[in-house]
Formats: structure tokens, C-alpha cells, sequence
């Protein structure tokens, strides 16, 4: 595996690394818990995390903007235990009810600041059996230059994805066809 430094900026438009691979940080950063002090929410968590990550590239100073936008919901830490010590964070608050929908509405946020006007549209195909293609369709709903396709294997989708999928879905062959675009005139 070759080791190249990339901007997240570059990573995020182009899909897969150069290999055919997907594209990892070179190196870790060390946060403690001093590092996160004053951050008093989840966008602000989000933003001092996510940091490190972004230093240098266009997107670093659209950081605490984009996490305000994309984590926007509620993601209640609750006590499951009488002394408090153990906790659990709630992922299942977003506008899909799945935990995709931080890094799909993280991804739509940064999309939406990094595309150029002018720039040939973007279509992101879905292939899912669950709820990853909804909480895509709903994070990228709206935004101006992006389609979404989503694509359900026929017969084998969970009733609670299906209830889900937008109406006037196509099917073809083993695929169902859920979401053409993702224009205000699909949904």
C-alpha cells in the first residue's frame, strides 16, 4: 500500500484512494480530555475530534459550521446504571432514525461547502438492504449540484426500510430502484 497524503477535500470527491482502497489517516492524533473542555454539545465535540483531521485543508475553518449543520439532533447520553458510571450514547435520534445518519449529514455538510458552482453534478449510488440508503436520500436531500440513487435488493429489504423508501419506487430485475434524485420534487 502506497502511503500518500491527501486532503480531506480530495478523499471526499473522489471516492475510493488511487489503489482502489479507501483512504486512512497516516497518522493518529493524541486527545485527551482536557482537549475537549468548553465543548458543551455534540457539534462542539465534533469539531475539536474532527480537527486534527482537517488541519491544512480548505474545509478547516468551515469545521465547527459544518458539525453544527450535520449534528443538529439529539444524541442523549443515558445512564444505564443506578451509580451512573456507564453510559450510553443514543445514535437513533437523527431525521432516519440510524446511526448513519452523523456521518451521511457530516458528509452532505461538507459536500455542500467544498463543491464549486458550475461544477458537474455528483450522483452517489446506494446499493443497501437497510437503512444506509435512507439516511443518504435524506442527507443529501435538497442540495444543489448532488443526486442520490438508491438501490434495494428486491425482496430481500426489511419492512421498516421499506415503509421507508420513497413512493413510485421502480423495480428491475433484482434491484428496486428507490430514489431517482434527490430534487425537491423527488421526495
Amino acid at each position: 500500500m502506497a502511503r500518500r497524503r491527501h486532503r480531506l477535500q480530495c478523499g471526499g470527491s473522489s471516492g475510493l484512494a488511487p489503489d482502489g482502497g479507501l483512504y486512512v489517516p497516516v497518522t493518529w492524533p493524541r486527545l485527551a480530555p482536557p482537549d475537549f473542555e468548553g465543548a458543551s454539545d455534540l457539534a462542539g465535540v465534533a469539531a475539536r475530534l474532527l480537527a486534527p483531521f482537517v488541519a491544512g485543508d480548505p474545509l478547516a475553518p468551515m469545521l465547527s459550521s459544518v458539525a453544527a449543520e450535520a449534528f443538529s439532533f439529539p444524541a442523549p447520553l443515558v445512564s444505564v446504571e443506578a451509580q451512573g458510571r456507564l453510559s450510553v450514547l443514543e445514535l437513533f435520534h437523527g431525521p432516519t432514525a440510524a446511526f448513519k445518519d452523523f456521518g451521511a449529514r457530516f458528509l452532505a455538510a461538507c459536500f455542500a461547502r467544498l463543491r464549486g458552482r458550475g461544477e458537474r453534478a455528483l450522483t452517489i449510488l446506494v446499493a443497501t438492504s437497510g437503512d444506509t440508503g435512507g439516511a443518504v436520500a435524506a442527507a443529501f436531500h435538497e442540495r444543489a449540484g448532488v443526486e442520490v440513487a438508491v438501490l434495494f435488493p428486491k425482496g430481500l429489504v426489511s419492512r421498516r426500510s421499506n415503509a421507508s423508501s420513497p413512493a413510485g419506487a421502480v423495480m428491475s430485475g433484482r434491484w428496486r430502484f428507490a430514489a431517482r434524485s434527490m430534487t425537491a420534487s423527488a421526495w
